[in-house]
C-alpha cells in the first residue's frame, strides 16, 4: 500500500498485478528449489548420522 499513496488497490488492480506476475511451470520438470531441497536434507542426515557415529565412540 505504501507504494500506491496509502490507498487500498480495487479487484481490478489486484487482478491486473496478479495475471502480470503469473508464470506457467512445466509438468515434466521438477522444480528446482524442491531438487535443492532434497539434496540438502540428505547432505544434513548423512552429517547428522557422522556425528552420532563419533558420540557414540567417545
Amino acid at each position: 500500500m505504501e507504494s500506491n499513496g496509502g490507498k487500498g488497490l480495487s479487484k481490478a488492480e489486484i487482478e491486473m498485478f496478479n495475471l502480470e506476475h503469473i508464470s506457467d511451470a512445466p509438468d515434466n520438470k521438477p522444480d528446482l528449489q524442491v531438487i535443492l531441497d532434497r539434496e540438502r536434507q540428505k547432505a544434513l542426515k548423512k552429517r547428522c548420522k557422522k556425528l552420532r557415529q563419533r558420540m557414540v565412540f567417545r
